[in-house]
């Protein structure tokens, strides 16, 4: 269209004036004749106002309660951050997934084998590992109270120990393939607060599950270790998953190619050593 703005705007204006509109209805005055029908109205202007206010008081808190409680489900809160701490690990979480449901504890005892899938390029011999230990000395040593499982019955005591020291102890407690000391079948850690241990490398595949009532998470991914080269590097000893719960001021990590079910049952058993 020819001509400036300011003409092309006094063209709308007129055209405006010629449009049929109907007049506004006075929405307030009929809100207040009901309001005083009701006996909300201008009798008891104080009382009225006394009563919305409390109305909206409570409402507020309702939407609070329910926020709270939303954000209190591990999936509902995972898709309003971009990480979850649980003691010293910061999980970055990818999608969402359901919380699985675990089976039945009647469920035989696990077969600790290392998994068959391919190797990963981040998997690492027992040998390259750093800092190994014994069992009485790391009891001796640590900062905290080791805790071993009790199921199943014929785990018994760890095969190899480890202890590395990251701003805080981290203890390794390894049971070994039945058929090679250098391989690791199942591995716990035991992360001392104020460690930073768990603030390298990325989980994938993140489900939340719970440990003794307690929030947890089922993941996959490497972690930061101490090689003997004295190399701090993102490296995992089994190319399984992992369960990550915190209990009693330590962070546990319970790393196997078992089922999640299987896995819960160990971490639930853990008790004082010795």
């Amino acid at each position: 269209m020819s001509g400036s703005p300011e003409l092309f705007e006094n063209r709308l204006r007129a055209a405006a004036q010629q449009l049929p509109y109907p007049p506004t209805p006075d929405i307030a005055g009929a809100v207040r004749q009901r309001l005083a029908a009701s006996g909300m109205g201008t009798p008891h202007p104080a009382g009225a106002r006394r009563r919305w206010q409390t109305a909206f008081a409570l409402t507020a808190l309702l939407l609070l309660l329910l926020a709270a409680g939303s954000l209190a489900v591990p999936s509902v809160r995972a898709a309003v951050a971009e990480f979850i701490q649980l003691g010293v690990m910061r999980i970055f979480l990818p999608e969402p997934t359901p919380t699985p449901v675990p089976a039945s504890s009647s469920t035989p005892g696990p077969t600790l084998t290392p998994a068959t899938t391919a190797t990963p390029p981040d998997l690492i011999s027992l040998e390259e590992l750093s800092g190994e230990s014994t069992l009485q000395e790391a009891t001796l040593h640590a900062s905290f109270t080791l805790h071993l499982p009790a199921y199943p019955l014929e785990l018994g005591k760890p095969d190899r120990v480890f202890m590395q020291d990251m701003n805080g102890d981290m203890l390794i407690l390894v049971w070994t393939a039945p058929d090679d000391l250098r391989r690791a079948a199942l591995v716990l850690y035991q992360i001392a607060a104020g460690s930073w241990a768990g603030e390298k490398g990325r989980l994938s595949r993140v489900e939340f599950t719970s440990v003794n009532g307690r929030e947890a998470v089922w993941a996959e991914g490497p972690y930061a270790l101490l090689l003997t080269n004295r190399d701090l590097d993102i490296r995992r000893l089994i190319a399984g998953r992992v369960l990550i719960w915190e209990q009693g001021g330590i962070t546990y990590r319970l790393e196997s190619s078992l089922s999640l079910s299987e896995a819960i049952q160990i971490a639930e058993s853990l008790e004082p050593y010795p």
